[in-house]
């Protein structure tokens, strides 16, 4: 969390901690919310 807020891109971490964030309820919270707003800007998703 403090790596976060202080702005940092990249950090080192055990492959453990990862993957617990991943399958974390406040993960998936965050992916819907942003996806309901893309949603709602009307831009096209592009691959």
């Amino acid at each position: 969390m403090r790596a976060a807020l202080l702005g940092v891109d990249i950090i080192t971490s055990p492959y453990q901690f990862i993957i617990e964030m991943y399958n974390h309820p406040l993960t998936d919270a965050g992916l819907e919310k942003f996806l309901e707003d893309w949603k709602d800007s009307g831009e096209e998703f592009i691959v």
